[in-house]
């Protein structure tokens, strides 16, 4: 799981952030989601977790007037069956793209 926070220091992006910036608060709260439902991460629960807004202790914001935040877009993509999933919020649910089809070899190719 990721947010769009670039904290790895490697990367040269890094910025020291304060406790009360959103974007700490938004990577915290998908960070304690992922421990509560450790092992047990399917779709539906990932959907649920992206799902959940950062004023319910998620990562989502809906609201571009009220917060300083705003979720534009979601991806989810498992490894297991090769499906990328996207929401758009507030215009296009959970939206899935099985891989396989758009990345297929064909069987004569060297």
């Amino acid at each position: 799981m990721s947010t769009n926070n670039f904290m790895e220091p490697s990367w040269g992006t890094y910025n020291p952030l304060n406790d009360s910036d959103p974007i700490l608060t938004r990577r915290n709260n998908l960070v304690k989601l992922a421990k509560k439902y450790k092992w047990r991460i399917d779709i539906k629960i990932m959907q649920n977790i992206l799902d959940t807004s950062i004023k319910q202790g998620g990562t989502t914001s809906y609201s571009i007037k009220n917060d300083n935040l705003y979720t534009g877009f979601q991806i989810i993509i498992t490894n297991k069956n090769s499906t990328l999933w996207v929401k758009i919020p507030d215009f296009q649910n959970w939206t899935s793209i099985d891989l396989n089809v758009l990345f297929r070899i064909s069987p004569n190719r060297k």
